[in-house]
């Protein structure tokens, strides 16, 4: 068999590989509500402090809880479930929805919301290395990635599928992430830095992704 014809029928595989892990119902989601900002309030006594970024229908962002730190992705305009990342490297699940002025997050472990109020404070949040645009040959996987000091949070597109990603900081140049999509279905995926770029397993075969322009 030619090599092109290899390579696009292992594209073929993946798309649907992915589309079957994720499920195949299709979520029509509308537009973020666009409320970028900094949050903070009480979670079971500690102080909790949230810095959120929005595009179309993607938010994520960074917080911090007590003493633990973490990113988070959610995929939904006012109200939708998050991946949570702590930088201890546990990866669960919460839920955030804005509303009013503020916002409401479940974070994994806790009983009940925790309401956000607006606020001028930051979280302290840095650009890491591995902010930008991250692409596999052939769009199969594509993901644009914001890192900070909490973590690291993005979306993109995973086969035909829209999805949010949340991961701890990584520890000599690999993490463990969690990848979301609007059926609610989740992968966990291995991340690895390796020259200029970035190998993800998990999807059954090792792939691939290169840097582009943000």
């Amino acid at each position: 068999m030619h090599p092109a014809t290899l390579v696009l029928a292992w594209m073929l595989a993946l798309t649907s590989s992915l589309a079957l892990l994720a499920g195949c119902s299709q979520v029509m989601i509308g537009t973020s509500p666009g409320l970028p900002g900094t949050y903070t309030g009480e979670l079971g006594g500690s102080t909790i402090r949230v810095e959120l970024r929005s595009e179309e229908v993607y938010t994520w962002g960074w917080g911090e809880v007590g003493s633990r730190s973490f990113a988070l992705a959610v995929l939904g305009p006012w109200r939708g479930p998050a991946v949570i990342a702590f930088s201890d490297g546990e990866l669960g699940a919460g839920d955030l929805g804005f509303s009013g002025a503020g916002v409401d997050l479940t974070l994994p472990g806790t009983a009940g919301a925790a309401a956000l109020e607006r606020s001028d404070d930051g979280t302290g949040s840095t650009a890491g290395g591995w902010t930008g645009r991250w692409t596999a040959r052939g769009g199969v996987f594509d993901l644009r990635l914001e890192q900070s000091s909490q973590g690291i949070a993005g979306h993109g597109n995973a086969g035909d599928q829209a999805a949010v990603i949340a991961c701890p900081a990584p520890t000599a140049g690999s993490t463990r992430c969690s990848l979301l999509f609007p059926d609610g279905g989740s992968l966990r995926l291995g991340v690895e830095e390796r020259g200029r770029a970035l190998v993800v397993t998990g999807l059954g075969a090792p792939l691939e992704l290169h840097r582009r322009g943000w």
